[in-house]
């Protein structure tokens, strides 16, 4: 039997990553966790079953987070600490945001078949790499983000250039 074949119910222990990450893999993964309800749905359960109980996992969710709302707030904060126009750049941005001191993500993975940020960490991402999967947030276990860092690892990052 494969990962591939186990589909965990979302409130299964999350499973121990033990395959080490290959050269050149993210330093910072951002996932935008897409598919719970329509993963409870299929199975006829209540939607609030898709939302990933767990008790090991270390996990950052923001409930009701939005990048433009984050984005406004940040530059209401540096126009209330009284900096001039000229002393801001994208430093001073970067850290009056949400996630001010954690590094920008390399790699965001959508999951659920979308092919969008979604205003999700629409500044933090600018430069990330962005694979999607169709797989379900639920389904979502270690193969398919093996697979997801696999073909980043393949990928040329310029930093648009």
């Amino acid at each position: 039997m494969t990962d591939a074949d186990i589909r965990r119910p979302a409130d299964a222990q999350p499973l121990v990553h033990t395959t080490p990450p290959p050269e050149g893999a993210p330093n910072h993964v951002a996932i935008i966790m897409d598919g719970n309800r329509r993963w409870a749905r299929m199975r006829k359960l209540d939607e609030l079953a898709g939302l990933a109980a767990a008790t090991k996992l270390q996990l950052g969710v923001a409930f009701n987070y939005g990048s433009r709302t984050e984005i406004v707030d940040a530059v209401r904060t540096i126009v209330a600490s009284g900096a001039s126009p000229d002393s801001i750049d994208e430093r001073t941005i970067s850290s009056a945001l949400y996630t001010a001191g954690t590094p920008d993500p390399d790699l965001v993975i959508r999951t659920g078949g979308e092919e969008r940020l979604s205003n999700f960490l629409l500044w933090q991402s600018a430069y990330a790499e962005i694979v999607t999967t169709t797989t379900l947030w639920p389904d979502f276990g270690a193969a398919d983000l093996d697979a997801a860092i696999a073909t980043y690892s393949q990928r040329i990052r310029r930093f648009g250039r």
